[in-house]
């Protein structure tokens, strides 16, 4: 180091420095800082929040001809309060930016104040040092905004060459095609920079999203420095660092989603949302396994519903499109060309629905190894994935294995909670509950509605002759019965032993009791096949009521149901296996008659 090195803040004043971590923070919300080899903070970001009492930081010492060792450092998230911070290689990468930054800042100003332009003075020498700088940098004449010079960097990180982009308002268009952007972003910066230089401030800092050549978009830090009527610029890829703190976002965003008990398809939709914003050509999809393990349509807003429905109901299988095959493999399945893959013959017809060219396809896999269903991103050209997509795709497809298996937690506790561990039909107070609320909108209306009470005839019989585990399997095929005709399990319920119930709103007792009979009858067509082929054949009974009726108001669930209960009785009475109906005058007569 030269004798007459300067101290870092002779040759940048505190608030130039400040601005470029200010500008860094804004972007990534990791606090930076510099200081002197004598631990001094030197400078840092003041849109900061206020710094813990006790901090650790990431360090960097920088070395620049010309001016005294500093330090670069950022300071780490403190995990026991619950940040979530980066991890150490993005960290120290992180180091690697703003030193790139801060160097280039104090070499302009150096040159600047011994009068010499490292640009015009000395073109060779700052080339040969940009040639081999990891740092995309290029320089214009401010005057004609003609690019001059594009270091190899430059030409890695956008796909451009010099003689694509020979001046910035080529540059510009190519870089930034969204107009919008372009007018309310870019310009009014690129205006802004000038003005400044204009009053002696030479080193702008800005955050953008830069359109590469393949299409793709890169989150950049990009720095402007006037020296003479150069203007030098460098830009910093962010766009890892960026996608970082977008996807804790996310993370966070859709962990409180599973914790409130959000639907599970609105989670989804969420994670298939992010997933397209972060990768603006891909159509992101999501199938779920059902109990016959097929894979059925769940989200996909941007897929056609033709295709979709082409592909709803498909099985694992080992040449069964991306989805079917990445199910079936237990693995991701990459398919860069739709029309070239082994996984899609015989389906082509079905990309075409879709108009896609290229499928990649993970399964989403539970903690046991169990497949969930499958998170894909489709491309209306043949496309290979980049290190980012397969990494967001892996990202995706854990989070969605989490909101799965916590709803599946949440539905297994429920299933408990609310209905009959044997049948799987509602339980007592869960079938109370549901026929309470199917009638809520009939208080006030003369609406008819009806219960009917069921009942299998010489039960204990079937218990004691044959055993209860013999029992419980006639149970459960007479529930099979009862949901085949009542497709609702909330109102059909087990509310005893061997009683059903089911409720019917909006049905009179005439269609009722057609549905009684269809019940009875198939009952009593059952086999039930128990110990070394024994047949067990069975009957039911049922009772039915109906509200409301000869001018009656509505009446409570509890009075239906005591009068589904009476008719019950009324029809084992009479010799079981039939169905009777409950009638309003036939009991009054009786009570007068027995008076």
């Amino acid at each position: 180091m030269s004798n007459e090195a300067l101290p870092l803040l002779e040759i940048v004043d505190e608030d130039s420095l400040s601005k470029v971590l200010d500008s860094f923070y804004a972007m990534i919300p990791e606090m930076a800082y510099l200081m002197d080899d004598a631990g001094q903070v030197l400078a840092k970001a003041r849109t900061s929040p206020k710094w813990p009492a006790e901090k650790q930081s990431y360090r960097r010492s920088v070395d620049v001809d010309g001016c005294q060792p500093f330090m670069i450092c950022v300071l780490a998230h403190d995990e026991s309060n619950g940040d979530l911070g980066l991890p150490a290689d993005n960290i120290s990468a992180l180091l690697d930016i703003l030193a790139q930054l801060i160097s280039l800042k104090v070499s302009a100003a150096l040159a600047k104040s011994q009068r010499r332009s490292p640009v015009h003075d000395a073109p060779f020498q700052l080339k040969d040092v940009l040639q081999a700088s990891p740092m995309a940098i290029g320089w214009s004449n401010s005057t004609t905004r003609e690019i001059e010079y594009i270091n190899p960097a430059f030409e890695r990180m956008f796909g451009y060459s010099l003689a694509e982009i020979p001046t910035l308002g080529v540059w510009f268009m190519k870089a930034f095609p969204d107009e919008h952007y372009r007018e309310t972003v870019l310009m009014p910066w690129y205006e802004e920079s000038h003005e400044a230089q204009k009053h002696g401030d030479f080193s702008k800092t800005r955050q953008l999203v830069v359109t590469c050549k393949d299409g793709s978009l890169r989150h950049v830090m990009l720095n402007v420095t006037f020296v003479g009527e150069r203007r030098l610029v460098n830009f910093s890829d962010v766009t890892d660092y960026f996608n970082i703190h977008e996807r804790l976002e996310i993370n966070n965003k859709l962990l409180e989603m599973v914790a409130k008990g959000d639907k599970l398809k609105d989670i989804m939709l969420a994670l298939v949302e992010h997933v397209e914003s972060e990768l603006p050509d891909a159509i992101a999809s999501v199938l779920l396994m059902d109990e016959e393990q097929r894979l059925r349509s769940y989200v996909a807003p941007n897929l056609p519903n033709s295709y979709l429905k082409a592909i709803d109901g498909i099985p694992p299988g080992p040449s069964l499109g991306s989805c079917g095959t990445a199910a079936y493999r237990k693995e991701r399945v990459v398919v860069e060309d739709i029309y070239q893959s082994t996984y899609w013959k015989g389906y082509t017809h079905l990309a075409d629905l879709a108009a896609v060219k290229a499928c990649w396809s993970d399964p989403i896999l539970s903690s046991s190894g169990e497949v969930l269903g499958t998170f894909a991103l489709y491309y209306p050209y043949p496309a290979a994935p980049s290190e980012q997509s397969l990494e967001l795709l892996n990202f995706t497809s854990n989070l969605a294995s989490v909101a799965i298996e916590h709803r599946r937690g949440l539905h297994a506790l429920e299933k408990r909670a609310y209905y009959d561990h044997l049948t799987g039909l509602s339980n007592r107070g869960h079938f109370f509950e549901c026929a309470g609320k199917a009638l809520e909108g009939f208080t006030d209306e003369q609406t008819f509605y009806c219960m009917i009470m069921m009942d299998i005839d010489h039960f204990k019989q079937v218990n004691d002759r044959f055993g209860h585990k013999a029992g419980d399997k006639v149970l459960v095929k007479v529930a099979q019965v009862m949901l085949s005709i009542v497709d609702d399990v909330d109102l059909v319920g087990r509310i005893g032993g061997e009683e059903f119930a089911i409720m019917l709103p909006e049905v009179t007792k005439r269609q009722a009791r057609v549905i009684a009979e269809q019940i009875c009858q198939a009952v009593e067509q059952l086999q039930v096949e128990v110990n070394d082929d024994q047949i067990i054949k069975v009957t039911m009974s049922a009772g039915i009521a109906q509200c409301c009726e000869e001018g009656e108001c509505a009446i409570s669930i509890d009075r239906l149901f005591g009068r589904a209960d009476e008719a019950l009785y009324l029809a084992k009475s009479l010799g079981r296996n039939r169905v009777e109906v409950f009638s309003k005058e036939e009991r009054e007569n009786a009570a007068h008659h027995h008076g």
